[in-house]
């Protein structure tokens, strides 16, 4: 939604100053150009051990406990009238699970009779160093990346969640609230079952468990790093039925968050912010929706859903379960977060048996590689959007990756880009410039006709058309090329500002490409040129009052827009215009010098 109107923004913006351009040629100036796979079976009434699934908080006040079947009464028994509402912080071990420390901390969580220890543990990569901690349910506390190093600036992904919050990602929810977890219950850490990574330093695998207090049901939350998808971990959740005569039955979903930073606003010079957006994926298509543009909870259960997400314009969190979700929806949660949750079918354990669910856990960098690596049938490069014009950015994005494996920097790579689209569209250039320079040669003719025919305005429109047809030019044969071509701009446009590579990428004194210009020298070189470009058409020797005022208007104009654009376009921008200048210049010294010589 969210999207949708930042494209029409800037097709605005594109189609206002195409306007005006072709307005300034037609009346004033003709002549001027402008994550390793865990081997176990699903199944939901199998008798195997035990699955994995995090508890959440049993108490949603949107969600109702429909009517329990006789087998499942005695586990449907309240864990109290003491559990805290959903998200209210306790004060338990989990009071503060953003903490940045990797040690055992000293507060305790206690769940009836259920004391835990809680502790911060962190799967290591070689990409990234991911921080889960087994408080309020073992939940995500960290995401620092680590290579390549230009994504090393951003940080810990999850550094905007304030310390005091409860909303933090892989929340695990009983929505029918049959399997009774309380909302501050920490997980017991399973080390004999995890496994550390050579030398100690971090681990490969995490085991966290929950066992019920009054024995009826034990929870396994498994965390499994990949060691052949970056950024990538394998979670099991599974739930044990330890009862010998009951059946033990629930409805669970998972929570992915985003937190909205409320001192950043929106700017309307800004068309495409950096701003928090759900995803939810199901087999026909994806839905996605800013934060911004939220309203009321929005959900999709019209298919099976491949996988949810939230995130930002380079980087996110996705969920892809292994056998898809029966709902996935988007809300808005105490007015500054964003929640992607994933509700699967309900599920019926027998006694002595188990049910699992299984995921891959995606957290890093929209790099369109990393997500088709993962399985092109899940779609996960959906999660880029490039919009209306995708069928240009993606050939443009995978030409600018193919150029950069040779040259080594994206700057350098976006120049020769430039050159390659310049010569793919050299035939239409110089068709425009030579019909912009020979409505130059005839503007003293056209002049004599206007002056001539002012009192007949049939006559003069005649003469007119038989002027251009004798001189073989068209007063919109240097705009429509030049419009041909703005879908082109666009596919650029939303390319460089959706392509993670850009991220913090240097070229020269700019530090990132994908941000606009800090220091203003490429969109002030870029009005530079376009007025040396008008001068050099020959804009600044007609006697047109209105010409001359547009000559040095144009410039400021297009100027003031790119400031707020990436400097990574600009930089293409102004590469183009140049290259344009040259081929003016080729026309001018040369064609018309020989069409004169024949004369």
């Amino acid at each position: 939604m969210n999207d949708s109107i930042d494209q029409k923004q800037f097709i605005l913006a594109m189609a206002l100053s195409a306007g005006v351009l072709i307005v300034w040629q037609v009346f004033f100036l003709p002549d001027s150009p402008d994550a390793q796979k865990e081997a176990s079976s699903q199944e939901k009434t199998a008798q195997s051990p035990p699955n994995d699934r995090s508890a959440a908080d049993p108490s949603d006040s949107r969600d109702e406990s429909p009517a329990e079947s006789p087998d499942e009464t005695a586990a449907a028994e309240s864990s109290d009238a003491k559990q805290p509402p959903e998200d209210e912080p306790t004060e338990t071990a989990s009071a503060d699970p953003s903490s940045s420390s990797d040690t055992s901390e000293s507060a305790k969580a206690v769940a009836d009779d259920w004391e835990v220890e809680t502790q911060t543990h962190v799967l290591t990569s070689e990409y990234a160093d991911i921080a889960f901690t087994n408080a309020r349910g073992g939940r995500l506390k960290r995401i620092e990346l680590k290579k390549p190093e230009q994504y090393t600036e951003k940080g810990n992904l999850l550094s905007a969640i304030p310390k005091e919050s409860t909303h933090y990602p892989l929340r695990v929810r009983f929505a029918d609230k049959r399997i009774p977890v309380p909302a501050d219950a920490a997980y017991a850490f399973d080390a004999e079952d995890s496994v550390e990574r050579d030398g100690g330093e971090g681990y490969k695998k995490l085991v966290y468990y929950y066992d019920d207090p009054k024995g009826r049901f034990r929870i396994d939350k498994i965390l499994t790093l990949s060691e052949k998808h970056p950024y990538t971990v394998r979670m099991q959740l599974q739930i044990s039925n330890t009862q010998k005569e009951r059946r033990l039955g629930d409805t669970m979903s998972l929570d992915l968050f985003k937190y909205k930073d409320p001192d950043v606003e929106r700017s309307f010079f800004n068309f495409r912010p950096n701003e928090i957006e759900g995803v939810c994926r199901t087999s026909a298509e994806a839905h996605r929706s800013a934060i911004s543009s939220i309203e009321s909870p929005l959900s999709y259960d019209e298919s099976a859903v491949t996988w949810g997400a939230a995130g930002t314009r380079y980087f996110m969190m996705a969920a892809i379960p292994e056998d898809p979700a029966e709902s996935c929806s988007i809300e808005r949660v105490d007015s500054d977060y964003l929640r992607t949750r994933l509700t699967y079918d309900s599920f019926s354990i027998q006694p002595g048996g188990s049910y699992e669910l299984q995921h891959t856990l995606y957290m890093g960098p929209k790099d369109l590689d990393i997500l088709s690596g993962l399985g092109e049938q899940y779609h996960l490069t959906d999660s880029v959007n490039y919009g209306l014009f995708a069928f240009i950015a993606w050939p443009l994005h995978i030409s600018l990756k193919f150029i950069h494996e040779y040259v080594g920097n994206w700057g350098l790579a976006i120049i020769l880009l430039t050159l390659i689209i310049k010569l793919l569209t050299w035939p239409i250039n110089m068709k425009a410039y030579r019909s912009m320079q020979g409505m130059k040669e005839i503007q003293p003719k056209m002049e004599e006709i206007r002056e001539k025919y002012s009192d007949d305005q049939q006559r003069m429109t005649e003469e007119t058309m038989k002027l251009f047809r004798e001189h073989d030019v068209s007063p919109m044969g240097g705009c429509l090329p030049m419009l041909l071509q703005m879908p082109i701009l666009y596919g650029l446009y939303v390319m460089i500002y959706n392509s993670v590579e850009i991220y913090q990428a240097h070229f020269l004194v700019w530090g990132n490409l994908a941000a606009p210009d800090p220091y203003y020298v490429l969109p002030v070189s870029m009005g530079v040129i376009m007025f040396g470009q008008q001068q050099f058409m020959g804009a600044g020797g007609t006697s047109n009052m209105q010409a001359k005022i547009m000559t040095k208007v144009m410039p400021v104009m297009f100027t003031a827009f790119m400031l707020f654009l990436p400097a990574g376009l600009v930089l293409y921008y102004s590469i183009n215009l140049l290259i344009g200048l040259g081929q003016q210049f080729y026309i001018r010294q040369y064609e018309m010098d020989d069409d004169s010589d024949d004369e």
